[in-house]
């Protein structure tokens, strides 16, 4: 057998086993004797998400994940440890459960609404300032709580910022904390030694300059994740992300060398001189520094208030909705908004 036919044949049985791992976890029907499953809701890097009803809370839906017990690198387990640290913060979700039911470990937590890069896309790929500047303010305050912790998430990104659903619809939820780990001992406070030659941790559109170069994670480093992710909010793209290569590494450097390449200038061209300030202030945090989270928070709120906006959780997507509305009921075309 050639080369080429080991691999497709390598690559059905891969298809196979994971689909023979799909038909078994659409047969369980209840876990823990508890949640009753109801329907596949998606994939992640750990496993699955299943959708459920919580018969202890009356029917709720919840969300639960499933990870193969057997996996080498597992995530869940580190989530479970997040999430009771984390169990205060109200920009986390709930974990309902945790536990291992046959060839699985299973985590249950908070049913959550739509991501940000869901929105985004609903939104027509770009939003508002004030939009902007609401979504990252909460998100700084789940990382702060975070960090507050000991903890670093090391994999800030869109999708993994979700809206609560009913009264917490108007909340933002940071999620996955599969790659989060301790930057400092949490009882002592002793930094993590400052370590290279590291493999890139997260996802290498956001990720730091510091992690693409190898070197161990810290608090600043979520910070200029944030940043990217600021930029790509308001532009809708990143200069980097226009780069095809089914190499990864290959793909990886060729990111970096265009993140290194620009300015902030030109990284943060025709937006507010505060969402530079943010980068270039993400850009001057040494390993083992606290970021000042309070400026970085009253630079969007700063924001807000010079466009004479205000900080009412009213977003894009709410704007957008009401004007369908009015214009469906006028018989006249769906347009979209004005964003400022």
């Amino acid at each position: 057998m050639s080369d080429v036919l080991k691999l497709d044949a390598s690559l059905d049985n891969d298809k196979i086993e994971e689909s023979d791992k799909n038909k078994s976890l659409d047969k369980i029907q209840i876990i823990a004797n508890r949640f009753i499953i109801i329907k596949r809701l998606g994939r992640g890097g750990f496993g699955e998400v299943y959708l459920a009803k919580d018969k202890n809370q009356n029917d709720l839906l919840v969300a639960i994940k499933f990870e193969n017990a057997n996996i080498s690198r597992p995530q869940l387990s580190i989530e479970k440890y997040v999430f009771d640290i984390m169990y205060e913060s109200i920009y986390i979700p709930n974990m309902l459960y945790f536990g291992i039911h046959n060839e699985y470990t299973v985590l249950a937590m908070d049913l959550l609404g739509p991501s940000v890069e869901d929105l985004l896309n609903f939104c027509g790929r770009k939003f508002s300032l004030k939009t902007i500047c609401m979504i990252i303010e909460q998100i700084l305050r789940a990382v702060e709580a975070l960090h507050n912790r000991s903890l670093i998430h090391r994999d800030l990104k869109p999708d993994n910022f979700l809206f609560g659903l009913g009264i917490k619809s108007h909340t933002v939820h940071l999620i996955d904390f599969g790659l989060s780990k301790n930057y400092r001992h949490p009882l002592t406070f002793e930094h993590t030694f400052y370590r290279t030659g590291k493999t890139l941790t997260g996802t290498a559109r956001y990720c730091s300059l510091y992690t693409h170069h190898g070197m161990e994670q810290s608090r600043r480093d979520d910070i200029e994740c944030l940043s990217y992710i600021i930029i790509y909010l308001a532009k809708g793209f990143l200069p980097w992300m226009s780069i095809k290569n089914s190499n990864r590494r290959k793909r990886n450097e060729k990111l970096m060398e265009i993140k290194e390449s620009l300015t902030s200038k030109e990284l943060c061209a025709n937006l507010p001189y505060e969402f530079e300030l943010f980068y270039k202030y993400s850009r001057t945090l040494s390993y083992t520094q606290r970021p000042d989270y309070g400026y970085l928070r009253n630079l969007l709120i700063g924001l807000i208030n010079r466009l004479k906006e205000k900080f009412d959780y009213i977003y894009d997507w709410h704007l957008m909705v009401k004007l369908f509305k009015q214009n469906l009921e006028a018989g006249r075309p769906i347009q979209h908004i004005e964003k400022k």
